[in-house]
């Protein structure tokens, strides 16, 4: 009774704009996120007014919009649409990605083999999870780290970069640059599915050995 209780409940939920459930395809996020979990999106703040954040609402955490660290379904801009084309993968419609915000509009952003450093500041776990790379995490199987670079550079205002957390294994925005915020669709923080590994995405993934995997 209890877990028909919770579907009917997601089913409810997602039943609106404000909520979805996306499948993730590949393991571009793992080790917190991996290729077949079902996760649930927020989609509230892209409804409301004036989401793009100032500097002060981003330190009171008052009304901001999408952030750095932010987990978010996104659609793709036209540079990545060009480089799947050019791969031989041409993206579907409706077909949409999921990555982290790792800086925003006038953040000053390097990445020197595979390390990123923000305003100066090297990268450090985020609420939400802990990139491959980053504070000494990266034992899972299909964890690959970064091994490219980018020279210092800033990042467009209304733009993001958005990066996979697999930083060796993910075609983001160190391939095809910068997201407009137009294209955010919703920020991901919770699992649904699978059952064992439900819940609230944290700083060190729960479980991260998918079934059959030990």
């Amino acid at each position: 009774a209890g877990a028909g209780a919770f579907w009917l409940t997601i089913a409810f939920v997602c039943s609106n704009d404000l909520v979805s459930l996306t499948a993730i395809p590949s393991e571009s996020m793992a080790p917190g996120v991996r290729r077949g979990d079902l996760m649930l999106v927020d989609r509230r703040q892209k409804f409301r007014k004036g989401w793009n954040a100032t500097e002060t609402d981003v330190g009171s955490n008052r009304g901001r919009g999408f952030d750095v660290g932010d987990v978010v379904l996104f659609e793709p801009p036209p540079a990545l649409r060009d480089v799947a084309a050019r791969n031989g993968t041409p993206l579907r419609a409706g077909e949409y990605f999921v990555k982290r915000i790792v800086a925003r509009g006038g953040d000053e952003v390097e990445v020197a083999n595979g390390v990123l450093f923000r305003n100066g500041r090297q990268e450090a776990s985020y609420r939400t999870g802990t990139p491959v790379g980053v504070g000494g995490y990266d034992s899972c199987d299909a964890c690959v780290p970064g091994r490219y670079d980018l020279s210092r550079r800033r990042v467009p205002a209304g733009s993001f970069l958005v990066l996979g957390d697999n930083r060796g294994g993910s075609n983001d925005g160190h391939v095809w640059g910068y997201l407009p915020e137009k294209n955010v669709l919703g920020r991901i923080s919770f699992r649904v599915a699978p059952p064992g590994r439900a819940g609230f995405l944290r700083e060190a993934p729960v479980g991260e050995a998918r079934d059959g995997e030990r």
